[in-house]
């Protein structure tokens, strides 16, 4: 709904994909031009501690990174929008030095189960060094990243009135919104 909000506004939209799946089907078939980072994304779920995670995740993130800055280059956007927090870092890295903004749609808490708390570091550096603006879901989310006050919005979840409206109260199976 976000998308077709500004699809809506008269914008061109367009999107960089980590992965091949539903997400990329779906975007397609709204008719927004789609490109797909990694054509087998194979996430660091697979490694026993938390280190070796976190390791290779900064590996994984510096390629993302790379890859999704090349695409800029050739795209040219004036904002590049991130939904899921393991891939912020990446986002914010890509945009270093380009005049494209990145905008970080905040879902949950970082947690600070990391040795030193390196991961809420590797944030905190990452938005240092960026221009990313923080629409966080709550103020527990926003609060976890204490540091970025300043930048960090707090952006509720909201209902899409189109969809769901209370004027139109006609029952709706789960399976037709997707459950």
């Amino acid at each position: 709904t976000f998308m077709r909000g500004v699809m809506r506004s008269g914008a061109h939209v367009s999107s960089i994909c980590i992965s091949d799946g539903p997400m990329v089907n779906e975007l397609r078939s709204m008719g927004i031009e789609v490109y797909v980072v990694f054509s087998d994304c194979n996430r660091v779920n697979n490694y026993s501690s938390k280190l070796s995670r976190f390791v290779c995740g900064g590996f994984r993130a510096l390629t993302l990174s790379i890859r999704v800055r090349q695409r800029l280059q050739i795209c040219k956007p004036n904002v590049l929008h991130v939904v899921d927090n393991s891939l912020a870092v990446s986002a914010m890295l890509a945009t270093l030095q380009t005049r494209v903004m990145p905008v970080w749609e905040m879902s949950n808490v970082i947690g600070s189960g990391y040795i030193f708390d390196l991961n809420r570091k590797v944030y905190h550096l990452a938005f240092i060094i960026s221009s990313a603006v923080i629409f966080a879901n709550s103020q527990a989310s926003a609060k976890s990243l204490s540091f970025a006050s300043s930048r960090i919005h707090v952006l509720y979840l909201a209902i899409d009135f189109d969809r769901f409206s209370p004027s139109n109260v006609s029952p709706i199976s789960r399976e037709s919104i997707g459950f």
